[in-house]
């Protein structure tokens, strides 16, 4: 089936997905948001975004202004008035307060690394965590760059989330049933694209 506009759709788990159709071949792409007029092409019905932008999985998003980008990525930090949680509890703050592409941080470059070594000063949440047998980044990236920001012993064998040490600017493991970390802040992360 060839789809030739935009198509708002309604479902159980969403407010509103948005399906865009490709003339070149008998596909569609659906989206949890309406993408930035910038990722769209002049005319309905042909591919919507260029280069390589979908390979890994994940849908650029626009920067919003008091957001800070680096590369592929754009970050906010966030005081909070809960001295503690889970990660499951920051991740869904990220999503609840900024939409559902936004997650909790990760890191593929050396720069956007160097962002929480220079400007965090708590424990922070990094969307790493044990899954399938082993740590991963989640949210798309193929990036293996931050298994090498481990600090020294980390991660240990009964360990599931992975969160940004300030004092040692370097990554720890927490195991999969920890209580509540002490945090005072949340770092939230949208996925940009290529700049």
């Amino acid at each position: 089936m060839e789809l030739t506009r935009l198509a708002r759709l309604r479902s159980h788990d969403h407010d509103s997905l948005w399906l865009f159709g490709q003339t070149s071949a008998s596909s569609c792409v659906l989206l949890a948001e309406v993408p930035s007029a910038s990722n769209l092409t002049a005319s309905p019905g042909t591919l919507i975004f260029t280069n390589s932008d979908l390979l890994d999985g994940r849908i650029p998003q626009e920067c919003p202004l008091t957001w800070t980008r680096i590369g592929n990525a754009c970050y906010t930090t966030d005081a909070v008035s809960t001295s503690s949680a889970l990660w499951e509890e920051d991740s869904s703050y990220c999503s609840s307060a900024y939409g559902p592409a936004a997650t909790l941080p990760t890191f593929e470059t050396e720069e956007q690394w160097g962002y929480f070594v220079s400007n965090i000063t708590v424990r922070v949440w990094f969307n790493i965590r044990y899954t399938d047998g082993g740590f991963k980044m989640l949210g798309g990236s193929k990036s293996t760059f931050w298994s090498s920001k481990w600090e020294d012993g980390q991660p240990g064998s009964a360990d599931g989330f992975a969160f940004f040490n300030a004092r040692s600017g370097a990554m720890r493991a927490v195991p999969l049933d920890i209580s509540p970390m002490p945090r005072h802040e949340v770092v939230c992360m949208l996925y940009a694209g290529e700049p």
